[in-house]
């Protein structure tokens, strides 16, 4: 038992002293105004728990209300850029499987071959690499 943190030993010093001091014929009085007085600063505690809890608690849900809110708006949001997402990567699957175009379209005619000019005296194959003096 610990009453504002006396143990059992030092309410019966507190007791022998009051008893000395007070007297026996007031000491029951006195702990009847004593204890009155507790009663009183022990309302006055609760009411004024109570009253911050009213004036605090109605700010605290409405803040935890808009958060909630935004929560939500913020958890909707990202569905629907996952959803975005996803959509994007089955698109890009589909693609993927669809058969690719012929390597050589038909529409790009064949190029004629480059014919040997008959002044040409050399049958050296000639080089692209500039040569000063050849």
């Amino acid at each position: 038992m610990n009453i504002l943190g006396l143990g059992i030993p030092e309410l019966l010093v507190v007791g022998v002293l009051a008893l000395i001091f007070i007297g026996p014929e007031k000491l029951p009085g006195v702990i009847r105004d004593l204890m009155g007085f507790y009663r009183q600063i022990r309302s006055l505690g609760n009411e004024w728990r109570d009253q911050v809890e009213r004036e605090i608690g109605a700010d605290i849900r409405s803040l935890t209300q808009d958060v909630n809110q935004g929560l939500e708006a913020f958890g909707r949001s990202i569905e629907a850029e996952i959803q975005a997402v996803d959509e994007e990567i089955k698109d890009a699957q589909a693609a993927a499987t669809e058969p690719l175009p012929p390597s050589r379209p038909e529409e790009f005619p064949e190029l004629p071959a480059a014919e040997k000019a008959d002044d040409d005296e050399d049958d050296r194959p000639k080089s692209i690499d500039y040569l000063p003096g050849g």
